[in-house]
């Protein structure tokens, strides 16, 4: 399947804060400037994003092969998720890493 890269970000006080893996496979934000190139093919902020149907979607770690972005419950407030790293084999199923866009 194609694939492309992709960074995720949102602004905070008017500065790009990025959703990045760690060495320890968790996600957290990042305040970084996104607008130069990212030569390496593996980087903290860059995720692979492939399209499984129409409007769903994987977003694969480029730093930490076979772990894709995904959701699960806050223990501290159940109306919310909080985003994490899963390990997941392309041909498992695992609707937590479904990403629905429109």
């Amino acid at each position: 399947m194609e694939t492309k890269g992709v960074i995720l970000y949102t602004f905070k006080d008017q500065k790009k804060v990025v959703l990045c893996c760690s060495d320890k496979c968790e996600i957290h934000p990042v305040e970084m400037d996104i607008s130069h190139h990212i030569p390496e093919n593996t980087h903290k902020a860059v995720f692979y994003l492939e399209r499984i149907t129409e409007g769903c979607y994987l977003l694969e770690s480029s730093l930490h092969p076979s772990m894709f972005l995904a959701f699960e419950p806050d223990p501290n407030n159940q109306t919310l998720n909080k985003v994490i790293l899963r390990h997941k084999e392309h041909d498992d199923v695992d609707e937590t890493c479904y990403v629905t866009m429109s």
